[in-house]
């Protein structure tokens, strides 16, 4: 007779009971509450808190050390929490409470910022003044070309940012919630071979091109608008007012 092998339902039953038992510790040590996920996700979130924190102790430290030597922070609060925020180290919640004074937990961090003002604070305070410089990031935008329809001219004229610009303070604007900018030096074309002119300057050409060269220059300043930015555009009569009267103040 031949002699069959295998096993017993038993030991089936045993196998099966002792790999749930395994399966079931492996989870547990993955997703418990002081498992390996939750104990990453823990380290993710001090590693990030760290970091906040650290990013706005040293601006906070800069901005003080600033009083001494005259010089201003690099970055205003605003342009420090979007670029917190786009760097993702704060969530879209997280950059609004921020925004509006109040603290934040990440891990075991307790971060606020309430203590520094805004550049709009800053300068309804008299911190900053009509005609003083500030920092603000130059866009890498790409460069725009005004076409001879709009410049009434046979060639076309392009322009593209320059990263030298400095930009001075020209006063709040109407509603008095931001700050108005104005560049440094004027626009120039960025091809030379592209000139209708000598003159660097946008040239324009014929009764249409001045009918429409408030929308042509706002193209043109257009370049310079960022996340930080609402706007860029050209300069307005308005404004020029308005700064005067801010500085009489």
């Amino acid at each position: 007779m031949r002699k069959n092998k295998g096993i017993t339902l038993i030991a089936l039953v045993i196998t099966i009971i002792v790999l749930l038992i395994l399966a079931a510790v492996s989870i547990a040590t993955l997703t418990g509450e002081n498992g390996i996920l939750s104990q990453a996700n823990k380290a993710k979130e001090e590693t990030r808190g760290a970091n906040v924190d650290e990013t706005i102790q040293l601006w906070k430290i800069e901005k003080e050390s600033g009083k001494v030597t005259g010089t201003s922070a690099s970055k205003s609060k605003d342009e420090l929490l979007k670029e917190l925020k786009e760097q993702k180290l704060i969530t879209d919640k997280e950059f609004e409470k921020l925004t509006n004074g109040e603290e934040i937990t990440i891990g075991s961090k307790t971060i606020s910022i309430e203590d520094v003002k805004t550049i709009v604070e800053a300068f309804k305070d008299g911190d900053i003044q009509v005609g003083d410089y500030v920092n603000y990031q130059n866009p890498s935008s790409e460069p725009v070309t005004v076409t001879t329809e709009q410049t009434g001219y046979s060639k076309s004229q392009t322009y593209e940012v320059d990263s030298s610009t400095t930009w001075r303070v020209l006063g709040l604007d109407e509603g008095e919630d931001n700050l108005l900018l104005i560049s440094g030096s004027p626009l120039k074309r960025s091809k030379e071979n592209d000139a209708p002119t000598e003159d660097p300057y946008l040239a324009l050409g014929g009764a249409e091109s001045w009918y429409n060269c408030k929308e042509t220059l706002n193209t043109i300043c257009g370049i310079y608008k960022n996340n930080l930015a609402q706007e860029a555009r050209s300069m307005k009569i308005e404004d020029v007012t308005r700064a005067l009267r801010n500085n009489n103040k």
